[in-house]
């Protein structure tokens, strides 16, 4: 059985990967994580980089979205056209002065027909500071409850995993579950 699993991952396209979220979330510091397998300073995105990497028996086209509001409003909606394989949603759960835009954000992506069947995992990011939210608060803020009965019948997928780009934190954790997210969707 493991063998077949890791068999699905070795041959056909890459995973799309897209990483969404606000500005100084953590997503390109999570992009050079998977690159170099180390921590460097963050800098901002501005506008769109793709890397093509291998890890853990993944083939990933990772898309890194910067997110400016101004990227927000024009980028991700046309981006998001080219309809991913899995979301990674990163928050930071350090600046509780943002979390109501992350959930409208959040919400405004959800709502999307395009995406519905695309499982979203919510990265709880920046864990390692002292005044971070937890991974239960991060989900009561974005309302995924909500999400989750409004359509019982086709449910999608989600996660909040706690991470941290500075220490590694939860990074092995995201990619057991793209990979799980990846197996479903191939069979």
């Amino acid at each position: 059985m493991l063998q077949r699993f890791f068999s699905i991952f070795r041959r056909g396209k890459p995973v799309r990967l897209f990483l969404l979220g606000l500005q100084n979330a953590g997503k390109t510091t999570f992009l050079h994580r998977l690159v170099n397998d180390e921590f460097i300073n963050p800098y901002r995105t501005m506008g769109l980089d793709v890397e093509e990497v291998k890890v853990e028996g993944l083939h990933l086209t990772v898309w890194d979205v910067g997110g400016q509001k101004t990227f927000r409003k024009t980028i991700w909606d046309k981006l998001l056209n080219l309809v991913p394989d899995v979301i990674l949603y990163v928050v930071d759960s350090a600046d509780r002065k943002l979390i109501k835009e992350n959930e409208e954000e959040f919400k405004r992506l959800v709502s999307l027909k395009k995406i519905q069947h695309v499982p979203i995992i919510v990265m709880a990011n920046k864990q390692d500071l002292e005044d971070a939210m937890s991974p239960g608060e991060v989900a009561v803020a974005l309302h995924l409850s909500d999400y989750e009965l409004q359509n019982p019948e086709r449910p999608r997928p989600f996660q909040v995993i706690p991470t941290s780009m500075k220490t590694g934190e939860g990074i092995e954790e995201v990619i057991e579950k793209i990979k799980i997210y990846i197996n479903k969707k191939k069979k």
